[in-house]
C-alpha cells in the first residue's frame, strides 16, 4: 500500500540515500517534506522550504525503477496541499521544467522572476480539471 507522510527523524538516512543517487542535498530540518512509502520501502521524496508569504519547490525525486506511474504527481499534490493549509499562495521553482509546466506551473513574470523561472499559483492548482483524476482537481 502506497502512503505519503511527513518525513521522521528515522527516515533521514533512507531520504538522504535517494537524494545521493540525484547529487541532491538535504538536511531535512526546514520545510515540508513528505516521503512516499510502499509499505517500509522508501520509493520518492519532495521538500517545499518556506519563505514569508510564498513556498520554493527544492525538488520532487522518485527513484528511478518507480518512475512513469504518476507517483510525482503525487508528491507535488501532498506538498502543495500542505503549502496552501500553512497560508502559502505561491510556490516558485529556480528552473524550467516540463513536468511542472504539465502540472500547473507558469513561466514567472513577477518580482522574483530572475531567481525562480516558475511560479504556481496554488489556489489555480487546486481549482482546474485534472485528467489523472477524473474531473475536479481534489485530494
Amino acid at each position: 500500500m502506497i502512503s505519503l507522510s511527513l518525513i521522521k527523524k528515522e527516515e533521514y538516512k533512507e531520504a538522504k540515500s535517494i537524494l545521493e543517487f540525484e547529487n541532491i542535498e538535504d538536511c531535512f530540518e526546514e520545510g515540508i517534506v513528505y516521503i512516499l512509502k510502499d509499505r517500509d520501502e522508501m520509493l520518492g521524496l519532495g521538500k517545499i522550504s518556506l519563505e514569508k508569504d510564498y513556498g520554493i519547490l527544492k525538488y520532487i525525486v522518485v527513484r528511478d525503477e518507480y518512475r512513469g506511474a504518476n507517483l510525482g504527481d503525487a508528491l507535488l499534490r501532498v506538498l502543495i496541499y500542505k503549502a496552501e493549509s500553512l497560508g502559502i499562495d505561491r510556490v516558485y521553482f529556480r528552473d524550467g521544467d516540463s513536468y511542472l509546466l504539465s502540472n500547473g506551473f507558469l513561466y514567472n513574470g513577477d518580482n522574483l522572476k530572475d531567481t525562480y523561472r516558475l511560479v504556481l499559483n496554488v489556489h489555480d492548482f487546486f481549482n482546474k480539471s485534472c485528467s489523472n483524476c477524473g474531473g475536479k482537481n481534489g485530494f
